[in-house]
């Protein structure tokens, strides 16, 4: 008599799980309707986004940390999802103060709500990279021989273009939505760039003291660096790792 109960909510769960992944292909093309969704009562598709984010995200910081090792595939699977709740929590009071003066008029929900979207558009791209994330990990020089040092910088760049590339899509995607919820188009691309800017610049610097997800070849795997806070920057980092890939 359970299992008989159990069936119709069952086929209902499965019913909407299917019909958000059709809104997500569309939220990904771009179709106008998407903007209508972020005025819907109830919170099953910010939930749906939500799970969405962090599954993904598990899955691409394993192949983030792999090269590495499995370990160390495991603790970035764990800390990426976080990284980008956190930066989300960061960020969506500040982004949506802005957005309201410079006159758009959603609320601080909605503004929730759409900023899930566009991290759900990122996650979906990065999901499509997560084969060749594997494919360089596999491709790239090993870990544990003499050109390790290379094989991180080589991942690193990969690692860091793909995910700013990712970012940058779901933002214009974002703007397909931002134009049909502010008052003009000029003030949906002031909106765009502030939040592009602040999320870029947060996310960064969060990822550097959050890290490491790759992992230095030289020393053992760990989950957290003792000395983020004191060492070096994101941005020098990156630096380094391009010139050592130029020389």
């Amino acid at each position: 008599m359970k299992d008989q109960a159990l069936q119709p909510r069952l086929h209902e769960a499965v019913g909407l799980v299917v019909h958000y992944l059709h809104r997500l292909k569309k939220l990904c093309q771009g179709r106008a309707e998407s903007a209508e969704w972020i005025f819907e009562k109830g919170e099953s598709w910010a939930f749906f986004c939500l799970a969405w984010i962090f599954a993904g995200l598990t899955l691409y910081g394993w192949t983030i940390g792999w090269w590495r090792a499995p370990l160390q595939g495991f603790y970035s699977a764990v800390k990426t999802p976080f990284l980008i709740e956190v930066t989300l929590s960061a960020t969506a009071v500040a982004n949506w103060m802005m957005a309201s003066l410079l006159g758009a008029t959603f609320t601080l929900r909605q503004s929730l709500v759409l900023q899930l979207m566009g991290y759900a558009v990122l996650v979906t791209i990065l999901l499509s990279l997560a084969p060749v994330s594997l494919f360089l990990d596999w491709a790239a020089p090993s870990s544990l021989g003499k050109q390790a040092l290379l094989g991180q910088a080589l991942i690193t760049l990969y690692q860091v273009i793909v995910i700013a590339g990712a970012g940058l899509a779901a933002h214009f995607r974002l703007f397909h939505l931002l134009r049909r919820l502010c008052p003009g188009e000029w003030t949906a691309r002031i909106v765009l760039l502030a939040w592009l800017a602040e999320n870029l610049l947060l996310g960064s610097n969060l990822s550097w003291y959050l890290r490491p997800f790759i992992g230095n070849p030289n020393i053992p795997v760990e989950f957290y660096c003792d000395k983020a806070f004191v060492v070096g920057s994101f941005y020098g980092d990156l630096t380094e790792k391009f010139s050592r890939l130029a020389h």
